[in-house]
């Protein structure tokens, strides 16, 4: 059931309404914060197989569906998320914001914002909590 929980977690990062993805952000940053080692197995298996599903569909909501109000929620979750899992959410944001369908057209957001942001997630991911 947390898989399926999971999963639905990542398509509802997609809705364009403000309560249900406040839910989900919500649900995603006490996930990623759980410390009982019976969660982490299982949460680290299942990101080693779907965190750059989870990462795009958190850096997309970031740049194009979730609605502005929802930034304040969507920030923490994703600084949450990079400093646990470090250096590999480096790597899937980085995928996230080379992907071909990435929403924002690069004369909106060019390569030296993309830069800035992966230094800043690098920050994140070496400052480890």
């Amino acid at each position: 059931a947390f898989r399926d929980a999971l999963e639905l977690s990542i398509l509802c990062l997609s809705l364009k309404e403000k309560d249900p993805l406040r839910a989900v952000f919500v649900f995603l940053e006490r996930v990623s914060a759980i410390p009982s080692p019976q969660w982490e197995h299982c949460l680290a298996e299942w990101m080693a197989a779907n965190g750059a599903r989870l990462f795009r569909g958190v850096i997309f909501a970031l740049s194009d569906t979730a609605p502005s109000e929802s930034f304040a929620r969507l920030s923490p979750l994703l600084f949450a998320l990079t400093a646990r899992f470090g250096p590999q959410a480096q790597q899937w944001t980085s995928q996230a914001l080379e992907a071909p369908d990435y929403p924002v057209p690069s004369t909106l957001l060019d390569a030296t914002a993309k830069h800035n942001f992966m230094q800043a997630i690098t920050n994140l991911g070496t400052n480890r909590r």
